[in-house]
């Protein structure tokens, strides 16, 4: 026990020794002091600040939380994005035959209209004529178009993107 006291107590003397021999350079005692100065400012500006050591590590992990959270949110989008990329073909296609439907409809609503016009009697003025019905059918039929065409065109883009897409996917298998 006493050989390793008298180790420790020779390493100390050595190093105080070792720290004297240094201190005897002006260079090295202004240097020790210039750092001794900014150390002792940290610790006071560290000490006084109002934001601590502390206070920046919560705020860090609280970013890095926050950032994890909108990452986790924009792979969400991401996914919803793929699957509407592939559900737009179809989408697309029901725009397509509801478009198909109303353009049927109308041309009823007209032929009909245009048949109603004929079968009036010659006898009747031509202010006594009724209004057809089937103009505000027809009338309606077109405000129902309106929105099925302003999507349809809309769809387009998305639908030519994915096409490409799919052309190259395909390419690329065989």
């Amino acid at each position: 026990m006493e050989k390793k006291s008298t180790i420790v107590r020779n390493i100390a003397i050595g190093v105080a020794v070792g720290a004297a021999v240094t201190m005897l350079k002006k260079d090295n005692r202004e240097k020790i002091a210039g750092n001794v100065r900014k150390a002792r400012t940290k610790v006071n500006e560290m000490r006084e600040g109002s934001i601590t050591l502390k206070d920046r590590v919560v705020d860090g992990v609280h970013d890095l939380g926050a950032k994890s959270r909108e990452m986790a949110e924009l792979k969400a989008v991401k996914e919803k994005l793929e699957e509407i990329k592939k559900l737009t073909p179809a989408v697309v296609e029901t725009l397509k035959e509801t478009r198909d439907i109303f353009n049927k409809k109308k041309q009823e609503l007209l032929e009909r209209e245009e048949a109603q016009t004929d079968v009036v009697p010659e006898a009747a003025a031509p202010e006594e004529v009724p209004a057809p019905a089937a103009t505000e059918d027809t009338a309606e039929a077109e405000g129902l178009m309106q929105p099925v065409l302003a999507v349809e065109e809309a769809a387009e883009p998305v639908l030519e993107t994915n096409t490409e897409a799919t052309e190259e996917e395909m390419k690329q298998t065989v």
